[in-house]
């Protein structure tokens, strides 16, 4: 009787310790004797079976570490580690979290060049990813890349997560890519990183995050995604700076599905004359995302400015409302009256994320009004609710404009226990200045014990 593959199917929520006992209990049917003298269950199985068998093992991506697939499959028996390490599949997907000792960093060498070498010429799946913390900084994550260069032919998906000063432009040659994520931070900066070399293309996923003092102005994220059709999912730090005398056309972008766009900077001198503002809304204004389904716009931009030309927003929001699912908008500058505005063109947005600024009163938009309107209540006026389709929210605001009751009234009027699971309000989370008394904290558990999954945080300043 076969054994099922869930059998082996291991998961990194499990402990190292408690990895290696499981996968040995759950895969020990194919290490015991068969009728046959000296031969196991296993050997007796078609290659192609064992090979599918030891797929259901691994990682998404693997690390370098003994007590877990594909490294530990090499520790069973000699005809697993045979096979094991004829498979080159098994090799091509890694990740590299860069800490430790001076030790560490050596075995974390060797290995790569090892699983580099079993991979042969399999298209290579790896995230190298180094926080440098302390004075010093290490050079191992430039080591490690320096090993991954020669190999740029058969890079597919890399993420490479550095201090900018160890960060090596990247080959010309690069015929496979088609996920690439760049996020370099931290306080050791070198020339800015070139993305001349980088193939757009062909990528299918796309995560740039460079450094703060060489961000993509909005007429550079243009000029890029121009250069995108098969764009899928993008996240790209930029500077809310439009340049002026740039020659927009219309973009289409026909199979973008999520897009995250994080604004800094807008010191817009001597570039532009317009706000920042003005020019994201004008950006903005000539993409089109027929198949957008989840949109997050991070406002981080330093100079204070107003929402101009509303109307423009609305209109790009609008144009991706009929397939758009959630929706996330952290810190924009916008009133309550326009986030209702923005709200009322989602019916079928499930989930929504508002952030706005814990110790900004003045600008807070989450009001007993707001929560009134997005509670799913029969009003005798025949007014519509906010977002009817809605099974997750969360909100971070300053908390002095609403009352609890407005709060659990919201909540209540969308939350039915006995509703169908995929379409019932199920996640809500509050982290706001406002205080948590103690009724608040009873219906918050009665609530959660009734199986919401609900979160209510207050932030106090000491």
């Amino acid at each position: 009787m076969p054994v099922p593959f869930s059998n082996v199917v291991q998961r990194r929520k499990v402990s190292n310790s408690k990895r290696v006992r499981s996968m040995h209990v759950a895969l020990s049917p194919f290490v015991g004797r068969s009728d046959s003298p000296g031969v196991s269950l296993f050997e007796q199985l078609p290659v192609e079976l064992g090979i599918e068998i030891f797929t259901h093992c691994l990682s998404p991506l693997p690390r370098f570490d003994p007590r877990e697939a594909p490294l530990l499959l090499t520790r069973i028996s000699k005809g697993w580690r045979a096979l094991v390490l004829s498979t080159p599949w098994l090799w091509s997907s890694f990740e590299v979290d860069v800490s430790g000792s001076r030790h560490y960093e050596s075995y974390l060498e060797r290995s790569m060049k090892l699983w580099l070498a079993r991979s042969k010429s399999y298209p290579l799946t790896t995230k190298i990813f180094h926080i440098s913390v302390g004075r010093m900084l290490s050079n191992i994550s430039a080591r490690l890349l320096a090993l991954l260069i020669p190999e740029a032919h058969r890079w597919r998906s890399v993420q490479f997560n550095l201090p900018p000063a160890n960060m090596t432009p990247l080959p010309s040659h690069l015929p496979l890519l088609e996920s690439l994520g760049l996020k370099l931070t931290g306080l050791w900066t070198s020339e800015p990183f070139s993305t001349a070399n980088i193939p757009w293309c062909q990528l299918s996923r796309l995560d740039l995050e460079l450094e703060h003092n060489n961000l993509p102005t909005l007429g550079d994220v243009f000029s890029i995604l121009s250069q995108t059709p098969r764009l899928v999912q993008c996240k790209i730090e930029v500077d809310c700076t439009l340049e002026n005398g740039v020659d927009f056309h219309n973009l289409h972008l026909p199979i973008l599905e999520e897009c995250h766009l994080i604004l800094l900077g807008g010191n817009v001198y001597p570039l532009s004359s317009d706000s920042p503002a003005l020019s994201f809304t004008k950006f903005l204004h000539h993409i089109s995302m027929p198949t957008l389904r989840a949109l997050t716009i991070t406002w981080l931009v330093e100079r204070p400015t107003a929402w101009l030309n509303r109307h423009l927003f609305i209109s790009f929001l609008r144009r991706i409302s009929p397939t758009l699912k959630s929706l996330d908008l952290s810190y924009l500058p916008v009133s309550e009256t326009d986030l209702v505005e923005i709200l009322m063109l989602f019916s079928k947005v499930t989930h929504l994320r508002l952030r706005f600024s814990i110790g900004d009163s003045n600008n807070d938009p989450v009001s007993d009004n707001f929560l009134s309107l997005l509670s799913l209540r029969n009003a005798s006026d025949g007014s519509y609710p906010l977002l009817p389709s809605l099974t997750s929210l969360d909100l971070q605001c300053q908390g002095s404009h609403f009352s609890n009751s407005a709060l659990f009234a919201m909540v209540m009027s969308r939350w039915k226990k006995d509703a169908d699971p995929g379409d019932a309000f199920n996640h809500f989370g509050l982290l706001s200045m406002k205080p948590l008394l103690l009724e608040v904290e009873k219906q918050t558990c009665l609530m959660r014990c009734a199986g919401l999954d609900i979160l209510i945080e207050t932030l106090s300043v000491r």
